[in-house]
């Protein structure tokens, strides 16, 4: 929808001539009415990869989203109206670790590799970078939305003449942008199976360096009551009324 609606905006601005006119979504972020463990866990940290991963077509010119911190307001995170990427008191939530590995592959693999084109409709989406000394290789899948999902990564034409490492952190609600695997490889291609779960982020690295990324920071730990679908009713009847 974001996608669709960045695409349109695009169209409509052009069809009257307002070629320079720059297309900016002030305003995207998750459901509103949707309870607060979904935007603080790995469900929306993977809504946000997805989103990010589309807006590199979407002919959008600025993506704007709520980065601010709420202060510790029980009400407004019980109804689900605390949008921010991080705590009251400054700790992640796992939605921002998207940003994270986001930020990585701008500084570290700026240089888009050619990639299938991405169909988002189902919220599986991927993005792959190559940094401008060849040092390292990065691919960021998110899956959102589409259940457990069997994917395969081929890589061709590696840079490098010598063995290199294969370094794969894992976004979920039980990692925090931390490495799960360690492979050493040989060959100028590379393949690769795996699956991944509805909710996950996937972040790969291929490097000839000895350094990787660090791992992601401890995130906000979500309150046991916001984890009781029952009162999920009650909190979007509350949101209702108050919006």
């Amino acid at each position: 929808m974001l996608f669709e609606g960045s695409i349109f905006v695009r169209k409509l601005l052009d069809s009257y001539g307002f070629y320079e006119t720059e297309n900016i979504n002030t305003e995207w972020n998750y459901d509103i009415l949707s309870p607060q463990r979904d935007k603080d866990n790995a469900r929306n940290a993977a809504f946000t990869a997805c989103s990010l991963s589309c807006f590199h077509d979407a002919a959008l010119d600025h993506a704007i989203r709520y980065r601010g911190t709420q202060d510790n307001n029980w009400l407004v995170r019980f109804i689900g109206f605390d949008l921010s990427l991080f705590s009251y008191d400054e700790l992640f939530k796992t939605s921002a670790l998207a940003y994270l590995a986001f930020y990585l592959m701008q500084m570290q693999s700026p240089l888009r590799l050619e990639t299938p084109v991405i169909d988002a409709h189902n919220g599986l989406t991927y993005i792959a970078g190559i940094a401008q000394d060849e040092s390292n290789i990065s691919l960021l899948i998110s899956n959102f939305d589409v259940g457990d999902t069997e994917y395969t990564v081929t890589l061709d034409n590696i840079p490098w003449d010598s063995s290199y490492r294969v370094v794969r952190y894992l976004i979920d609600d039980d990692h925090h942008f931390q490495i799960v695997q360690q492979t050493i490889e040989n060959e100028s291609s590379c393949s690769f199976t795996k699956t991944i779960q509805s909710g996950t982020i996937h972040f790969i690295r291929l490097t000839n360096s000895q350094t990787n990324p660090d791992e992601g920071p401890e995130t906000l730990e979500i309150p046991f009551i916001l984890r009781i679908k029952l009162f999920d009713v009650l909190g979007q009847i509350l949101g209702v009324l108050l919006l």
